[in-house]
């Protein structure tokens, strides 16, 4: 697809937040078959918490992690 570079660079400057919309958008937009049950659930539960503060994402050296907030 011409522009896919483009677009991933585009999204990787959102901040985590949005990030996290935009991979829910993403994932409605496939058969969620091939993610397992529930996983969409997951996704949206875990962007909800970031939405109202209760978590944020702490960047580790190996990937980013969901930690509660205070």
């Amino acid at each position: 697809m011409s522009g896919t570079k483009e677009i991933l660079e585009a999204a990787l400057r959102l901040d985590a937040g949005e990030r996290a919309r935009l991979l829910v958008a993403l994932s409605d937009s496939l058969d969620t078959a091939d993610v397992g049950p529930g996983w969409e659930d997951e996704i949206r539960r875990r962007v909800s918490e970031l939405d109202a503060g209760r978590v944020a994402i702490a960047y580790g050296s190996r990937r980013p992690e969901f930690r509660r907030t205070r």
